[in-house]
């Protein structure tokens, strides 16, 4: 299970080395849908001195990483963002791919919660790039 699945780690609170509850939060919004994210830590300015410090040391520390491992991070972090729109690119191909065709099309994405919004914003972004009408009058031939 990963960090966002668990929403008891994370929900309410903010990272200041671990997961602190302030006592105040504030709600994350998508900006272009207006759909609610999720529900986030608010930082007093004690709370945000004590993380400016962490940040500062984190990236000294980053700093002094060989180029090799920071280079690792990143290539993970890259092979994490092409996993998730690998995911929602079967998800639109399975839904798109052979509607009116054949018996198979897809119905239903199961998703986990926190990643709803950011699979659902991808997979309409597909979408919205499919040519759609009569394919004998947009010159589309079956195949």
């Amino acid at each position: 299970m990963g960090l966002l699945d668990d929403e008891t780690i994370w929900r309410g609170k903010v990272f200041t080395g671990e997961w602190t509850a302030t006592g105040h939060t504030a709600e994350a919004t998508e900006p272009a849908t207006g759909d609610v994210l999720g529900e986030v830590g608010t930082a007093s300015a004690e709370v945000l001195s004590r993380c400016a410090e962490r940040a500062a040391t984190a990236g000294g520390e980053w700093a002094r990483m060989p180029y090799q491992q920071r280079a690792g991070v990143l290539r993970r972090a890259a092979a994490l963002f092409e996993e998730r729109r690998a995911a929602a690119a079967a998800g639109a191909y399975g839904s798109f791919a052979h509607q009116g065709q054949i018996c198979m099309a897809t119905g239903r994405h199961l998703v986990a919660e926190p990643i709803a919004a950011l699979y659902t914003n991808a997979v309409a972004k597909i979408a919205d790039g499919l040519t759609v009408g009569d394919r004998a009058r947009i010159g589309v031939e079956p195949l």
